[in-house]
């Protein structure tokens, strides 16, 4: 047995050893995110992690389930100081002032999934994998659905490209895709762990890869059988992206040019046989409003009723039904004084050039279009240049287009799968989500937008048309295939032909009930643990060790 020092030598050694684990961790589930999108490392990117609380203390495992989260959150959100330089001219180190503290909060959601891991087997004396997967789950679902929910790249939006496992959501919504990559990660690892009975572990290993080809057999059945089915009524849209850049639009002096793309793309894919237009969020570079609001204030809009008016003209000289974006101001009294305060909405113009829907984006993007906690951070302010603060809207609006109902998704709103299949389980046959990615400009974070609205057909059974100022506009059918893309930064316009169908999916009626089911799973296997007396020794032994 070696003295002190060499003792304290080989616990800093495994301590360094473990964190680079993490870290490792992180940074593989970061590759199987866009960029670069190795959707594979999925599978066994939390290996490393395992790997590294094996054995040790719930404290030292919410240490590096931390370090691991931090570092993911970090390479996936990177984009995040480029957006903050652009939209608000602020120095990319100020930018990095933002992504530090965000990326480290959110790293303590897998920082609580370790220990949580830890503390069962440290406990018990049992085997994890169970409350692993429950409560990797859990924790996915508090973080999409508390006060301020950040949903962006849940675990299960890696196999967004394997369209026989995604078809699995239509049952559990994405969070299913991700219970199944940690039980695929934890059997990796027991049963490369050497742990006793072996026999055991590799038994669970196998079990695990029969139930993941099982659901990609069940799920290229499911595809066949949603290929056959015919749709009820068909809807030929047409996706205008004008890629402009969203300063240059609100330009005073280039307002009207930035309009005349708009409209000469929209004549185009009218003459393609377009039944509906749509252009992206915010495409109007005016406050669209009715004459009594101009009214109200004769000297402010002058220039915003001419180009309303322009807008109604060419709505009727067009002939089809136009759906489209714009800033909407909503005034109140306080005081001996008014506030300005700034909505975000989606208009339908009929062919005669009359609003026949409307809808308020009701989530907002938290220090973007407003800041969350105000009295606690009055001092920020918000990133997206606007009149006053953005108020959400609180009805959520089906449109409809002849005998065709949808709902429309204002960007940030299409990562959130529980409120967009409250709006197909109000009727929606089909979705648009409008959005304005610009901002974000040639990075991930476009792709892994899109890559989450992708999963929002799959889970609904309805077709999704996503219209983005530069990109990524595309069509995604009710089974996840992306029918028609404009890329990104380019500027064009496509016309697609959208089936449409009848019925609801099990999501659709019953919404996060497998990710509620494994929350309250892992709260029970967690309590039941904490009136369990500790383990006579850890459970784990070390990679390597019999």
């Amino acid at each position: 047995m070696g003295g002190p020092v060499e003792v304290a030598s080989q616990m800093r050694g495994r301590r360094l050893r473990d964190a680079l684990f993490a870290v490792a961790s992180g940074w593989l589930l970061a590759l199987a995110f866009p960029k670069p999108a190795w959707s594979a490392c999925a599978w066994f990117a939390l290996v490393p992690l395992l790997a590294a609380i094996d054995g040790s203390r719930p404290a030292a495992a919410f240490r590096l389930g931390w370090f691991c989260g931090f570092s993911f959150f970090l390479v996936t959100l990177d984009w995040i100081p480029g957006t903050i330089s652009r939209v608000a001219a602020l120095p990319p180190l100020l930018g990095a002032g933002v992504l530090l503290p965000l990326a480290a909060t959110l790293g303590l959601v897998p920082g609580c999934f370790a220990a949580g891991v830890r503390f069962w087997e440290s406990r018990t004396g049992r085997d994890g994998m169970w409350l692993a997967t429950a409560l990797w789950t859990g924790l996915e679902w508090c973080r999409s659905s508390l006060s301020i929910p950040v949903p962006w790249n849940l675990l299960g939006y890696t196999q967004v490209g394997s369209l026989p496992l995604l078809q699995l959501t239509e049952v559990t919504g994405i969070y299913g895709l991700g219970a199944l990559i940690v039980a695929v990660n934890f059997a990796l690892y027991t049963a490369a762990a050497r742990r006793r009975p072996a026999s055991f572990h590799q038994l669970r290993l196998a079990g695990v890869a029969l139930l993941c080809l099982f659901l990609y057999v069940a799920g290229s059945w499911r595809l066949a059988e949603v290929h056959r089915a015919e749709p009820s009524r068909r809807l030929r849209v047409g996706l205008v992206q004008p890629a402009i850049d969203p300063l240059v639009k609100w330009d005073p002096e280039r307002r009207a040019a930035v309009i005349g793309v708009e409209e000469a793309l929209s004549r185009e894919a009218v003459a393609r046989g377009a039944q509906l237009v749509v252009w992206p969020e915010a495409s109007a570079p005016y406050v669209f409003a009715a004459d009594s609001f101009y009214d109200s204030y004769p000297r402010s809009f002058v220039v915003d009723r001419e180009l309303r008016d322009r807008m109604i003209a060419f709505v009727r000289d067009l002939g089809v039904p136009l759906l489209f974006g714009s800033p909407v101001v909503e005034v109140s009294a306080l005081a001996r004084g008014e506030v300005w305060n700034s909505i975000n909405r989606s208009f339908l113009l009929s062919p005669e050039g009359r609003v026949v829907g409307q809808y308020d984006k009701m989530i907002l993007v938290p220090f973007g279009e407003y800041v969350p906690m105000q009295p606690l951070l009055s001092f920020v302010d918000k990133l997206v240049p606007g009149v006053g603060n953005f108020l959400p809207g609180f009805e959520p609006t089906i449109f409809q287009v002849g005998d065709a109902r949808f709902a429309v998704l204002i960007c940030y709103e299409a990562i959130f799968p529980d409120f967009v299949r409250g709006f197909v389980h109000r009727g929606a046959a089909f979705l648009v989500n409008q959005t304005n990615d610009a901002w974000f400009g040639d990075t991930a974070a476009p792709l892994q937008h899109f890559a989450m609205a992708i999963v929002r057909a799959v889970e609904n059974r309805v077709p999704l048309v996503r219209v983005a100022n530069t990109g990524i506009s595309a069509v995604v059918d009710l089974d996840g295939t992306i029918e028609t893309r404009i890329p990104l930064l380019a500027r064009g316009v496509e016309v697609v032909e959208i089936g449409l169908r009848e019925g609801t999916t099990f999501y659709t009626r019953h919404g996060d009930l497998f990710a509620e089911v494994a929350a309250l799973a892992a709260l029970a296997l967690l309590m039941y643990a904490g009136w369990m007396p500790a383990a006579p020794r850890p459970l784990a032994a070390r990679v390597g060790e019999p």
